[in-house]
C-alpha cells in the first residue's frame, strides 16, 4: 500500500479511455495505488493490469445487489466518492474520470492535499457556463487558477 491513491471507474465502453489513463500514469512513473471501479470489464483486460509498474486494485460492482436499482451510469459516477471516503488508509485520494490523461507526476499535489486537510476540486465544474463575470470562480475578486479552457468547449444555457 502507498501513501496516496487514485480512483476511477469504467465499463467496456470506457475501456480505451481507461487504458489511456493507466498508460499516462505509467508514463509519468506513478508509484501510487490505483483503484478501478469495474462494471463488467473483461477478465482478459484485468489480468494484464499486473504488468503495470504500480498496484491496481479492482472493485467489481456490477453484481452487487445494492446497485441493481441504480443502474450502471449512476453507480460508476457516484460510487467513486463513496469508495474515496472509505479508503482511510491513504493520506489523500484523487478521483479521476476514466477519460483523463496525467501529464506529470502528481505526488507533490497529493502531499499538499494530505497536509491541507481540505477537499480540493477542479475549477471547471464540469465545463458548465454560469455567465459573466463568473463570480463563483473567484476568491477575493481574483481567479485562483488561470482561465485555461477553450470558451468554445463551454456549455451555455440558451
Amino acid at each position: 500500500m502507498t501513501k496516496y491513491s487514485y480512483i476511477c471507474a469504467a465499463n467496456q465502453r470506457y475501456l480505451p479511455y481507461l487504458n489511456a489513463f493507466l498508460n499516462s500514469l505509467e508514463f509519468v512513473k506513478n508509484t501510487q495505488d490505483v483503484h478501478i471501479i469495474s462494471w463488467n470489464l473483461p477478465s482478459s483486460y484485468l489480468k494484464k493490469l499486473s504488468q503495470l509498474s504500480y498496484s491496481v486494485i479492482v472493485h467489481e460492482v456490477s453484481g452487487e445487489p445494492r446497485f441493481k436499482e441504480l443502474g450502471e451510469a449512476d453507480v460508476l459516477m457516484r460510487y467513486r466518492y463513496e469508495l474515496a471516503s472509505s479508503l482511510k488508509e491513504y493520506q489523500s485520494v484523487v478521483v479521476f474520470d476514466a477519460d483523463s490523461i496525467v501529464v506529470r507526476n502528481l505526488d507533490l499535489w497529493l502531499e499538499i492535499a494530505a497536509n491541507s486537510k481540505v477537499i480540493l476540486g477542479v475549477s471547471l465544474e464540469q465545463k458548465r457556463w454560469y455567465g459573466e463575470p463568473e463570480e463563483h470562480h473567484k476568491v477575493n475578486g481574483e481567479y485562483p487558477i488561470p482561465r485555461t479552457w477553450n470558451e468554445k468547449d463551454m456549455e451555455r444555457d440558451s
